[in-house]
């Protein structure tokens, strides 16, 4: 599995640490939260930004850190790239 971390700029600190077998399934969920206008994440979301920080081996229990750490996106970001998806969904009458 992989271990990802979301860094919050204003606390200046990195959230608790989440495990997720893939990029994919770390970048939805929090896109998800980012979404959500109720989630602290979706309130200020150029605040926070998701990094992958390692790799965790279940039949070892053995934890690999990156490094460097790898940053996979602003919250700013995924909520502009849902917001430009949903609009090319509009134009194109797919909606």
């Amino acid at each position: 599995q992989n271990i990802y971390s979301i860094h919050d700029d204003k606390a200046e600190a990195y959230l608790p640490p989440f495990f997720l077998h893939s990029d994919g399934m770390a970048t939805r969920s929090f896109q998800d939260c980012i979404l959500d206008k109720d989630h602290n994440f979706g309130k200020h979301p150029q605040d926070y930004t998701l990094f992958k920080i390692g790799t965790f081996n279940d039949k070892t229990s053995e934890i690999e850190y990156l490094s460097p750490i790898k940053n996979l996106g602003n919250g700013v970001e995924f909520k502009t790239e849902k917001l430009q998806l949903l609009d090319g969904e509009i134009k194109d009458g797919t909606s």
